[in-house]
């Protein structure tokens, strides 16, 4: 470890210049690694990847070490001009050339998770939403009351004049815990909004709401209703028109024209409909095709359902994105879907997610940033919304501008899983691998089948020169499902940097077997062909993966996001000139990912690094997403406080 140390050179840059220091000013102290470590509750690894800088630090962090090593403020002057650095570099993507040193990562503390610390604008009023209260049993399943009360808190965030912090169950706030007038002090909440909801008689319900000020404690407004069971998909808008009402906020002609609307006229398709999103919500191949089919009876019942719609376009791009016997056409029907919800329904967050999700695979990520845009327009106190523009951001090659969402919308719910998975992700495209390894350890907690969020971590293990761990990473998601071709793929390149192109062959091969077997009954998706057709050509098929990317080209010679995956194919196959023409048509058609390209110079772009062709199309994508950065940056700001609360409904965990 001591020679990795001594290895740094304070003037490669101002990030080698703060690490060095940090280092000197710690051994001049007498302070050890683990030791120093400890006294700032990080682990000695965590430190470790700090002075190697490779991976960024918070300012608290540095003003913790300054503290303890005479409190000079040196430090936090040189972190101020570091950190400029690193987002310098997280906005351009990698340098093509990045320094790889082997360091020892057993567990990285990132500290505590951001303050929940709403940002108020002139006008609005903190709503914090509490889980509604209920028996479980007779008419009341958990998937119809809680699918019901996410649905109230999402019209009551379509509203702009509030913020909503959303019962959302991974909140941890459970009412018997803490009063009512504590979890509002907690968000600095101007009112808090509570509820039961019981069995009347055997086919009716009631309904208790309340409105607590808490400063006070006082009830400021009480109602309650008694309605037919078969009523309850019409009753939204008439308990969010009272809540407006009690809370003196003028609706817009548009808003209670909305809210005048039913969700469905049909109590059984609307319990359906909450069935078929909860399932949604596990991403497992069998209970996504379960609630397809159920989403399939839903709209043949009533074709209307805007949600439902958004709904079963997110499930058909779930199997394709996944692998699961689905092909093109999936896609297209999947984005068909959505966009008939956002017909029926303009307002629909989930719909603008899904779009964005489809994006992604069609590499459109210009129109991914206007969903986004879209989204949180027309839900200003929305946290879905807050992550369909971060999604878009990292999407499109703006990481840096991501994360501070998802971090957001973590103040509020800290364990939102998607806008872990989104943070995730944002940290190691910005660079912050020490803070993404951390984090995905909560996130898999929950999730340990996500083998998705494992790609990306395993890849931020590779970057810091940690192959061991990155292959365990890789590894693991593979048990979780042997079919993911990235991961085969990205475990291939990891055995290659150690040196070890035996492990890396057989990686491969055994990749081709189990993906190949699966691809078997779906040919036609593109996007599991593009990744195997990477396999085949690193496990040395040169010929079979040309002839596969060929067909792919024939097939789909307009879709961005396979021109990119193509270009490793004949990169990796030795064909550079071939591999940068994919690369300016990828772009042309509207691919903007370069951070994520920066990253995969690890594995076959690599090849195309020292060629002034590959590097000038850097160039140029750089260029392109800084100038979308400055338009779609300044929109977001004008809808967006530091730290926005918002509510949250029908968002699929995970994805």
């Amino acid at each position: 470890m001591s020679r990795a140390l001594r290895q740094i050179d304070p003037r490669k840059s101002v990030r080698h210049l703060f690490a060095w220091t940090l280092r000197d000013l710690r051994v001049r102290a007498g302070f050890s690694l683990q030791g120093f470590a400890k006294r700032l509750g990080k682990s000695d690894s965590y430190l470790s990847a700090v002075e190697l800088a490779q991976s960024r630090c918070t300012r608290q962090f540095a003003e913790a070490c300054d503290q303890l090593l005479g409190n000079t403020g040196k430090l936090v002057k040189l972190w101020i001009d570091a950190d400029q650095e690193w987002g310098r570099l997280a906005q351009r993507g990698a340098p093509s050339q990045r320094p790889r040193r082997a360091i020892r990562i057993e567990g990285l503390s990132a500290g505590a998770m951001p303050k929940r610390n709403l940002g108020r604008r002139p006008g609005k009023a903190v709503l914090a939403v509490l889980p509604l209260a209920h028996h479980v049993g007779g008419l009341l399943g958990h998937y119809l009351v809680s699918g019901f009360w996410d649905d109230v808190v999402t019209e009551l965030a379509k509203l702009d004049m509030l913020l909503v912090v959303p019962p959302a169950p991974s909140s941890n706030v459970t009412p018997g815990q803490r009063s009512p007038t504590d979890i509002g002090r907690e968000f600095d909440a101007d009112v808090v909004l509570t509820g039961s909801l019981t069995e009347a008689t055997r086919n009716s319900l009631r309904l208790h709401l309340n409105l607590i000020d808490p400063t006070t404690g006082v009830m400021i407004w009480a109602e309650r209703y008694t309605f037919a069971h078969s009523r309850l998909p019409r009753t939204h808008g008439r308990i969010v028109t009272a809540i407006a009402e009690a809370l003196k906020l003028k609706l817009s002609t548009t808003n209670r024209a909305r809210l005048a609307t039913s969700v469905t006229d049909t109590v059984k398709v609307y319990e359906l409909y909450l069935r078929a999103r909860g399932l949604l919500a596990a991403n497992e191949e069998r209970e996504v095709q379960v609630a397809l089919d159920m989403l399939n009876m839903v709209l043949e019942l009533d074709p209307k359902l805007a949600n439902a719609h958004a709904a079963r376009g997110y499930a058909l791009w779930r199997k394709y994105f996944s692998g699961w016997d689905a092909d093109v056409d999936t896609l297209h029907q999947a984005l068909e879907s959505a966009e008939l919800a956002l017909e029926l329904d303009p307002t629909c967050v989930s719909a603008h997610m899904t779009i964005i999700r489809i994006c992604w695979d069609m590499g459109w990520h210009a129109r991914a940033l206007q969903m986004g845009v879209a989204a949180f327009q027309s839900n200003p106190g929305s946290l879905e919304a807050v992550l369909a523009l971060a999604r878009a951001y990292n999407n499109a090659g703006m990481a840096e501008l991501a994360l501070p969402l998802s971090q957001q919308v973590l103040a509020v719910d800290r364990a939102n899983p998607t806008a872990l998975k989104l943070a995730i992700w944002s940290d190691v495209m910005v660079w912050d691998f020490a803070e993404a390894c951390e984090l995905v350890r909560t996130h898999l907690a929950r999730w340990p089948l996500d083998s998705n969020t494992r790609w990306a971590v395993a890849l931020a293990w590779l970057s810091m020169g940690n192959q061991p761990e990155a292959i365990k990473t890789a590894e693991e998601g593979l048990a979780a499902d042997r079919s993911d071709v990235t991961l085969w793929v990205l475990l291939g390149y990891i055995h290659r940097t150690r040196g070890d192109e035996a492990a890396a062959r057989q990686a491969w091969a055994q990749g081709i077997g189990l993906v190949s077997a699966r691809l078997a009954a779906f040919q036609s998706n593109f996007r599991v062909q593009a990744w195997l057709a990477n396999l085949e050509a690193a496990a040395g098929h040169r010929e079979a993966a040309l002839r596969r990317g060929r067909s792919l080209l024939a097939a789909d010679p307009a879709n961005g996001y396979l021109l990119y995956r193509l270009a490793h194919v004949w990169a990796e196959a030795g064909e550079p000139s071939e591999a940068v023409r994919l690369l300016e048509a990828a772009l042309a058609n509207g691919f903007l990912s370069v951070q994520l390209m920066r990253h995969e110079e690890t594995c076959a772009l690599g090849r195309l690094v020292p060629h002034s062709r590959y590097q000038r199309i850097g160039t140029t994508l750089e260029r392109k997403v800084r100038s979308l950065r400055r338009k779609y940056r300044l929109a977001a700001e004008g809808m967006v406080r530091p730290t926005v609360g918002g509510g949250i409904a029908g968002s699929y965990a995970r994805s």
